[in-house]
This record gives C-alpha cells, structure tokens and sequence, in this order.
C-alpha cells in the first residue's frame, strides 16, 4: 500500500514538467489557495493538490540559488506559522537527530499517541528541537502525508545537488490548536520546476477516529464524546450608590468547546439574562442579596456532546459602609486548553551518547538498543538518539526491534 501511494506521489509531481508564470503573493504570506472546503474534503486520500499543483512563488525567488531557512515566531496561542527554506546539501544534516521530546508544540495532549512533526523534515534542513518547526500531528499526516514529498525533495538534491524552494505552511481553523493541516510547496530552481514541482494540502486526520483541532482530543469512531463547560463568574458584588445611579452588568464567561448559549429557569426578577451571558442588575436595585438560577448550554461540536448545566448567579448589592474592600472578583478565567507539563522521563538537556537509552528509526518506526546491529544499517538521517522510557517510545507509535528486542 505504501508502495503505490508513494509511486501515485512520484509520478504526479514528475509529470508536472514546467510550472506556468503566475502573479504570485509574498513569500510569508499565509497562502488563500487552501480553503475550508479543501480542508473538509478529506475523502481517504492523505493530500490534496492546490492551484492545479502550481506553487505560489514568486518569480523573483524562483531566481533564487542562495541557501536560506527562516521559521515564522509563534503566535499568540503558540502556534507555529510559515517555514521557508532554499533546501540544497549546503543545509542537510551531517549528524544524527537528536531528541525532540521536550518540545510540546500547541495542542499537544498525552496519552492520545500524537507525534511532533517537522514543518521542514530534518533531513532536509537537520532542525532538532526547534519549537518553531514542530507541529502536533498524527502518525498518518507525518509518514503518509508529509514523507513522500519530503523524500522526493531529499532525493532530488542529493542527485542534482541543485535548490529547491520549499515552503510549509500550517493551517489553523479559528483558534483551533491542532493544524488541520499543511500545505508544502516546493520548486527545483535550476531546472525551472522541471525536477520538483508541486502544491498540496496535507490532512492532518487519523482515519477511524475523531480529533478535537482546538484542543488536541483524539477519540476512536464517530461517537462524540462527553462535553465539558469550563466554570466562570458565578458571584458579583456592587456599590449600592452606583446601582442607585445606573444599572450594572458583568458576564457570566463561561467556556466550552462550540457555542454557549444562556437563560434563566428562576429567582429575582431585579436581575436580567441574556442570551449571551451578560448578567445585568437594574438601576435603583435596593442592597441585598439577590439570587437567579441559568441554564447554560453547551451546543457541542463534532467531537464533544451537547451539555446542559444549571448554575445559581448571586449578586450583591451592598452600601459602602457594610464592607471595606470593594475589590472586584476575579474576572472569569479564559479558556486555555491543558498542557501536559514535561514528563520526568523527558531530558531537560540535549542528549548525549551517556544518556541515550534507544535509537529510533524514524523511517521504520522501530526502536533499538545503541548496540543493536539493525542501528548499523540505517540511514543516518532516519536515526534519533532518545533517552526516553520504553513506554513513552511506544505510546509515540514505536515498536521494539525484533533483533535487539529493547
């Protein structure tokens, strides 16, 4: 199966032999060729071509035979954006990997078998532990997805040693955490995109399960699974002389996956409820203490069921002679999906041969003690030191060496 995925691959990129002269965007622009619609369309195939397989470069950088790689910061919610590369030997690795495990890119959950994938493959540019070309992704985006071309690009340079332009950029639905995808351009410079030449959108999807993109769930079939609803501000207290003067209003701010809506079941009718949460106290309300009951719903999405919960709201109206701290309540805390913290198997330093417990073979997704003859045979840019326990490797989606059997 792998073997005619690979040729399918093979033999649309090369019969792509010249790539027509467009008006082309910036280079670190985030590409508008990858739509919603590409990025709902996944129909068991691990890439869609864009553009009809052209990339969007410009024809000054198609120009280019300088080596270069830059990495896009992270964004606000720690996501990776744009990398963009020259890739020619001059930027192939000349060492082993080293470990990755430190880095926990955005939407990084454990336990749910994700692994950390490369924008630019290490074997194209030898980035290790860069958190700005590490992505959270699935077994299949990484090895199905991104590896084939990743490998044509390799292979290509190290036969013509020419340049090729490779650019990748990840694609995030709202504030989701988890990249729906990638889309990879590349471009052979000296040939005019006779050699290498393509444009596609690669899903990152688990055919069988389901993935909550926005913080990093994965769930086998199609069941949803059970909804959650973050707490928010449940208790308020106002200065009774301002409530004399003019009406006061606070949010609710509860969070959860999908959209909330809210409405009140029962209580005092001095207290009002939108829709969207805004708890509003009417202007002349007397001191007191003042309680209603909301019902909040969760509508769910994919992934997460909908949820019903019910809430008391308890308002204050207190004069300023009853308290001495006017000291407003903490606003209600916003939504930021959990990060597992490191592990205390995972090296707080860049591995050393005395620290390394396994050698990981990236290709095969096989594990080995250093000594284990299987190490010897590999290609050194599929080798990855790793100090990491057995249960860890394996959890990443690893198997023991049938030699060594580590």
């Amino acid at each position: 199966m792998k073997l005619k995925q690979k040729l399918s691959i093979f033999l649309f990129v090369f019969a792509m032999t010249f790539c027509m002269p467009l008006a082309m965007p910036q280079a670190y622009e985030c590409q508008a060729q990858v739509t919603k619609k590409d990025i709902k369309s996944y129909t068991n195939q691990p890439y869609k071509i864009i553009n009809n397989n052209i990339p969007a470069f410009t024809e000054t950088e198609k120009q280019n035979t300088t080596a270069f790689e830059t990495y896009s910061d992270l964004d606000s919610l720690g996501r990776c954006g744009v990398a963009y590369a020259n890739i020619c030997k001059e930027l192939m690795p000349t060492s082993p990997r080293e470990d990755i495990f430190i880095i926990h890119p955005s939407g990084w959950r454990s336990g749910m078998k994700w692994e950390r994938c490369h924008l630019i493959g290490f074997q194209l540019a030898g980035e290790n532990a860069n958190e700005k070309n590490l992505i959270t992704g699935t077994h299949y985006f990484n090895e199905s997805g991104m590896l084939p071309f990743e490998n044509l690009v390799a292979d290509y340079v190290r036969k013509t040693d020419h340049h090729v332009l490779y650019r990748v950029t990840p694609v995030y639905l709202s504030k989701n955490l988890v990249a729906s995808g990638v889309q990879m351009e590349a471009y052979s410079v000296e040939d005019n995109g006779k050699g290498i030449c393509f444009n596609v959108f690669v899903y990152n999807v688990k055919p069988g399960y389901k993935i909550d993109y926005l913080a990093g769930g994965v769930t086998k079939g199609n069941k949803r699974i059970s909804q959650y609803i973050i707490n928010g501000t449940y208790t308020k207290t106002f200065d009774a002389a301002t409530v004399k003067k003019k009406k006061q209003s606070f949010k609710i701010g509860c969070k959860a996956p999908g959209k909330i809506t809210y409405g009140i079941s029962s209580g005092s009718q001095k207290i009002f409820v939108s829709r969207n949460g805004k708890i509003t106290v009417k202007k002349g309300t007397k001191p007191g203490t003042y309680k209603v009951k909301v019902l909040i719903y969760a509508k769910g999405t994919d992934f997460y069921k909908p949820k019903k919960i019910r809430k008391t709201i308890k308002v204050i109206v207190q004069r300023a002679s009853d308290s001495g701290d006017h000291t407003s309540p903490t606003p209600a805390p916003s939504y930021t999906p959990s990060q597992p913290s490191v592990s205390p198997t995972d090296p707080n330093t860049n591995v050393t041969p005395s620290t390394t417990r396994y050698i990981l073979n990236t290709n095969t997704k096989k594990f080995h003690y250093p000594d284990c003859r299987g190490v010897s045979q590999m290609n050194e840019w599929n080798k990855l030191p790793s100090s990491a326990s057995r249960e860890d490797i394996i959890a990443q989606g690893y198997s023991p060496c049938g030699i060594c059997k580590p």
